[in-house]
């Protein structure tokens, strides 16, 4: 089985000096969205900007993503282009994770225990 990379981070509270690293597409989204997703969403693409780039090795400013859906706006699923690594971006809490897969699709999730120990699984499980 191939290595899957993951990368973890705290939200940023500043971003003053590295929006330079996201293209216009996800500075647009930032912008319109309100303070804790915006730092949330800003900090799990520039982790993913900074793995990507470790990992083509190349500046991640110069990374290009792709997350159109099919209705033509910007919310997919993140591709790599022209076709790089697998990628998956999370976040939940004070927790954004970002995942690498050079072989095949791969999907990372967060949850408090918390929230999964409250949840009910009767429903699944029967």
């Amino acid at each position: 089985m191939d290595p899957v990379d993951v990368w973890l981070s705290q939200p940023l509270t500043a971003w003053s000096g590295v929006l330079d690293v996201l293209d216009a597409i996800e500075r647009e989204r930032a912008d319109a969205m309100a303070p804790d997703r915006r730092a949330a969403f800003v900090t799990g693409r520039l982790l993913l900007r900074a793995a990507l780039g470790s990992a083509l090795g190349c500046p991640p400013a110069e990374v290009r993503l792709d997350s159109s859906c099919g209705c033509g706006r910007p919310h997919g699923p993140v591709r790599v282009l022209p076709a790089g690594p697998w990628v998956s971006v999370t976040r939940h809490g004070p927790v954004v994770a970002v995942a690498l897969r050079a072989a095949g699709p791969v999907g990372l999730d967060i949850a408090s225990v918390a929230a999964v120990a409250a949840a009910p699984l009767t429903g699944v499980l029967s």
